[in-house]
């Protein structure tokens, strides 16, 4: 049985996108994203507050493509992408890094922010979706969802 290594997080840019282009025309899009937690204190009834900082490493073209063309220092996003370390030696000193990288064949970065940075993810107005699927008399057009009794009510 082997392990499995997905790593999804939600939180907001803390600074603007640094984009590093190679020789070969690749891009890796790095940033640094701040995850926060809000919660009351049982003692006091306080509103408390911690804040995880996360290196974000995108390595996918299309994706660093997209990160360095819209987000932006407070831009809120969820990603997912697995969890990896570097070690790097700085003044004699090893240091171990653990950041989240979304790789070339994997990973998603979803952006949660409106056009303008307001937080609301842009509604969309569509019609209501209808599957195209053979029924059980093989008819097309009928919804195979129609006869599951948990059927979501947006469809």
């Amino acid at each position: 049985m082997s392990d499995t290594n997905v790593f999804v997080c939600t939180g907001r840019l803390g600074g603007d996108v640094n984009v590093k282009t190679f020789q070969d025309g690749n891009k890796v899009a790095n940033f640094n994203l701040a995850i926060g937690e809000q919660w009351k204190s049982r003692d006091t009834g306080e509103k408390q507050e911690r804040t995880l900082w996360l290196n974000v490493s995108i390595q996918n073209q299309g994706i660093a493509k997209v990160a360095e063309q819209y987000l932006k220092k407070g831009s809120r996003v969820s990603i997912a992408g697995k969890l990896q370390s570097r070690e790097y030696e700085k003044d004699g000193q090893k240091h171990t890094v653990i950041e989240l990288v979304i790789s070339p064949y994997g990973g998603s970065l979803t952006m949660l922010d409106g056009p303008s940075g307001d937080s609301q993810p842009r509604q969309q107005e569509r019609a209501p979706a209808r599957h195209m699927a053979a029924g059980p008399s093989g008819a097309f057009g009928s919804d195979p969802l129609d006869d599951i009794p948990f059927a979501p009510e947006w469809r």
